[in-house]
């Protein structure tokens, strides 16, 4: 747990936030403190693995009932690291990505520069494979 909480401070969550996690398993019943306990630290791993930042809406999770904090956390997850929606790229957009994307090598700017690779893309698509 401790790991968790140094790799969300390093992704930029505050105390104040932690203690705002934290704070919600104070003064309950025990049953209700350990369903608690255990889902927060669930959460913490899936917002570290996740890199999941302190937004209003991933604090909120803990308003809510403990056993839907799992499924909230990932939800939140998933919505941060993963389009809704797939989109179809044209080969033009995939090479302007891949040009942003490789600034630092020079043969692939060559190749994107000269058109070479567009036209090298269109012959497989063309080709009766």
């Amino acid at each position: 747990m401790t790991i968790n909480i140094n790799d969300l401070i390093d992704q930029k969550w505050t105390f104040y936030q932690l203690n705002e996690v934290f704070s919600n398993i104070i003064d309950l019943n025990i049953k209700e403190r350990k369903a608690k306990e255990k889902n927060i630290v669930s959460v913490l791993e899936i917002f570290n693995q996740y890199k999941v930042a302190p937004t209003i809406k991933s604090l909120r999770i803990f308003n809510k009932p403990a056993e839907d904090w799992i499924r909230e956390a990932n939800l939140i997850a998933v919505e941060n690291n993963f389009q809704a929606v797939g989109k179809i790229k044209h080969v033009r957009e995939l090479i302007e990505e891949l040009k942003n994307k490789n600034q630092n090598n020079k043969s692939l700017l060559n190749l994107i520069s000269n058109d070479k690779l567009q036209q090298q893309i269109e012959q497989v698509k063309n080709t009766k494979l």
